[in-house]
């Protein structure tokens, strides 16, 4: 068995001055609740350069000022850019300090009260409309 699973694995590489994407998959089951459309939303980040390489798997990035992430991560969170245009982007969501990706809404449109129907609730509550 671990010969045919071995098969389809392949040792993944990068030289130094590579660019790669970061995964965050990790990090996104903290707020799973809070976004709606979980197909639509970024799972690589990036691209970065690769400054060194740490151990057999690991890998060094040159991350962002200010970002709150480890700049060495394992060879399963990065993948390899493919493309002669690169636009390296500055984004990276922020983390508090328990490691969560906080969630800030862009701006508060309107606020409801909204009964709650018999039974259920002693009390209305309060809903956003954010934007």
């Amino acid at each position: 068995m671990k010969h045919y699973a071995d098969k389809k694995r392949k040792d993944i590489e990068f030289l130094v001055g590579d660019m790669v994407y970061l995964k965050l998959q990790p990090y996104i089951h903290t707020f799973l609740s809070l976004h709606m459309f979980l197909k639509l939303h970024s799972k690589f980040y990036g691209p970065f350069r690769v400054l060194e390489k740490v151990g057999n798997t690991t890998y060094k990035l040159l991350l962002p000022e200010g970002c709150q992430l480890h700049h060495t991560l394992h060879v399963s969170q990065l993948k390899k850019h493919i493309s002669s245009h690169v636009i390296p982007t500055k984004y990276l969501p922020l983390l508090d300090a328990t490691g969560l990706i906080k969630m800030e809404p862009g701006a508060i449109l309107e606020r409801k009260l909204i009964p709650w129907p018999l039974g259920q609730h002693q009390h209305s509550s309060c809903a956003l409309v954010i934007q």
